[in-house]
């Protein structure tokens, strides 16, 4: 009976050892991938590899223009930009500093912020005891993030992106970042109007070349004196001023 029972033991383990030997050898270790080091240690996201761009004060991001700086604020590491609102628009945080974001109508009037939200908690947005005016920090190893600012009046959301770069300002560090942010609206009264732009007509390119060279100039100078008196009767003499004025401004043409 015992011999029994190891001759079944013996077919189960060799059964088992038939299916499991075939799949012990399909299994492959799968390989970590060319841009990443075996133990992960070196990975860098995106995000954190921008964050020790420079930017220089004499090259203001995107969509902005510099301004003057104020005496003082070399020393003090501050770093002044002006912009005009994109969606998106990127703003930098100095690491280990503040970014100061103001905000302006078209006319150069201050607009009160009403409320921020941001993307995640890698940064932190606080409204100062100025209303128009957000300090903005980011933390310890914070990557780029959204940030959604609600201005009072307007209803519409200004989005941002916030990202922690290394400023630079003639060779000294910046602390301070303050950029004066430019929205398009004005303010009418108490309410904050958005300009409409207004579309100009493309002329046809079908139509034809306008030519004056067979308009005959004196009789359209007599025409336009005769025009004149009718409308406002010109004495004798008036006439001949106009004509001396016509005179006069042709000449200054011809030169």
């Amino acid at each position: 009976m015992s011999h029994v029972k190891r001759s079944c033991w013996s077919l189960v383990a060799a059964g088992l050892m038939g299916l499991s030997c075939p799949s012990w050898a399909d299994v492959v270790a799968p390989a970590a991938p060319p841009e990443l080091s075996d133990t992960l240690t070196d990975f860098r996201t995106k995000e954190q590899l921008l964050e020790h761009t420079y930017i220089e004060g004499k090259a203001a991001p995107q969509y902005s223009m510099e301004v003057p700086t104020v005496p003082g604020d070399l020393e003090a590491r501050v770093m002044r930009l002006s912009a005009l609102y994109q969606a998106e628009y990127e703003i930098a945080v100095p690491r280990h500093g503040l970014s100061v974001l103001r905000f302006y109508d078209l006319n150069g009037l201050p607009m009160e912020i009403v409320s921020t939200r941001l993307e995640n908690q890698g940064f932190s947005a606080q409204v100062s005891a100025a209303p128009s005016e957000l300090l903005i920090r980011q933390f310890q190893g914070a990557s780029a993030t959204g940030l959604e600012v609600r201005l009072k009046g307007i209803n519409k959301s200004f989005i941002f992106m916030l990202k922690p770069l290394v400023l630079v300002n003639q060779q000294s560090s910046v602390r301070t970042l303050i950029t004066a942010m430019t929205v398009n609206y004005y303010i009418e009264g108490s309410n904050y109007i958005e300009p409409v732009p207004h579309k100009f007509g493309q002329p046809n390119p079908a139509a034809q070349t306008l030519n004056f060279d067979g308009v005959n100039q004196e009789q359209l100078e007599h025409d336009l004196v005769k025009a004149a008196a009718i409308v406002l009767p010109l004495t004798p003499a008036e006439q001949d001023e106009a004509k001396a004025i016509l005179f006069e401004l042709e000449q200054q043409d011809a030169h």
